[in-house]
């Protein structure tokens, strides 16, 4: 069998080859959708609003192909991602944005994180670092520029807290302001004032 991206004793694959992360999946993609251009992104270019389940078993699909597949298998997904990327653009968003690629990334680790500590066991600070730095591999390959990463899984926390607090305050904003950014957020099954953030 030829080598894969991540070896056998990774953190990596030791973490994403429980089955209970599934269970973040839905985590991870609604605290993608509460950044307003990635919701935009998805509402103008998927079925996300019909075929919910097909947007995070194409994602799962992905990550277990550059996880455990071989080398090319790897290569060929990530190539595959980033040419459907290359497409999602509108007046105000690119999927190929490095700020939004990194937002969506950071939602999948940390869900995977999260997930894995509630129902399989805690992970030591270092393990969590150990996950972190190995998950920018999969994120550059899908062109997230190395120094866009938090530097360490501190930095990621609190990036990932910081973002989480934004997009609270730009959603409770639209969603008084904005006709679409309301009509979105109902799509989506979203509460017309999701947080209470001042």
């Amino acid at each position: 069998m030829q080598p894969g991206l991540y070896s056998e004793q990774s953190i990596t694959r030791r973490i994403n080859r429980e089955n209970v992360l599934l269970l973040g999946g839905g985590r991870a993609l609604l605290m993608q959708l509460a950044h307003p251009s990635v919701a935009t992104g998805v509402d103008d270019h998927s079925d996300f609003r019909t075929h919910p389940v097909r947007r995070l078993r194409r994602t799962i699909r992905m990550t277990m192909a550059i996880v455990f597949g071989d080398r090319e298998t790897a290569l060929a997904a990530a190539r595959a991602v980033n040419g459907v990327h290359a497409r999602v653009r509108g007046d105000d968003y690119h999927a190929l944005d490095p700020q939004l690629l990194l937002w969506v990334h950071a939602t999948l680790v940390d869900s995977a994180l999260v997930t894995y500590a509630t129902f399989v066991q805690p992970l030591t600070e270092r393990e969590r670092d150990d996950f972190y730095q190995e998950s920018k591999l999969l994120g550059e390959l899908l062109r997230i520029p190395g120094d866009v990463f938090p530097r360490s899984i501190t930095d990621f926390d609190r990036y990932v807290a910081d973002m989480i607090a934004s997009c609270c305050r730009n959603r409770c904003a639209s969603s008084t302001t904005s006709p679409g950014a309301r009509r979105r957020g109902a799509r989506f099954g979203l509460p017309r004032r999701p947080c209470l953030v001042s």
